[in-house]
């Protein structure tokens, strides 16, 4: 079969409820079943199945059914026990993936020097660059913890609420 939606054509409503929808829907008029052939005639032109075809796309219309009906199914038991991630977290991880576009542009092998000089001192001056770029490092890393922290705890005290846990009258008070 083609991979079209059929309707089935109960009454004179549904004949004109089709016009409106996509050109992809069709009424079936009627079918014929006999032992190797299937004709199905649709707006009164008819359509040729081996009868093989036909049982393998009734499968397939089944299957399809079954699958949409348990992730329904499975959909709705999740939104009952699961609670979505919303705006702390959200939030959350944009400020942090700002920091670390911030983080990527620090240059680990920058020096203040323009000046040749010996090994050695390279050395010297190097480590204390190395530093002073470790103090940025420190203070992007502390940055993102309290982030992190702060967006978890927002998101515990969201999730308490929706499911009842606090109430919400005495936490507002306490924010005041």
């Amino acid at each position: 079969m083609k991979e079209k939606y059929y309707k089935h054509k109960l009454n004179k409503t549904n004949a004109t409820l089709a016009t409106h929808h996509s050109q992809n829907i069709f009424i079936i008029n009627y079918m014929t079943i006999s032992s190797e052939n299937v004709i199905i005639y649709i707006n009164g032109k008819p359509e040729y199945y081996n009868i093989n075809e036909f049982k393998s796309k009734i499968f397939k219309l089944w299957l399809n059914y079954v699958q949409r009906q348990r992730r329904k199914k499975y959909e709705k038991k999740l939104k009952e026990k699961l609670h979505i991630l919303d705006k702390p977290i959200a939030e959350g991880i944009m400020e942090i993936k700002r920091l670390l576009r911030r983080i990527k542009e620090i240059n680990i092998f920058r020096l203040n020097s323009k000046e040749a000089k010996f090994p050695n001192q390279f050395i010297i001056d190097y480590q204390k660059e190395i530093i002073n770029i470790n103090k940025d490092f420190d203070y992007y890393r502390s940055r993102i913890k309290d982030i992190i922290k702060n967006m978890c705890e927002e998101e515990v005290h969201n999730f308490m609420i929706n499911k009842k846990m606090l109430d919400s009258k005495a936490v507002t008070e306490d924010m005041k």
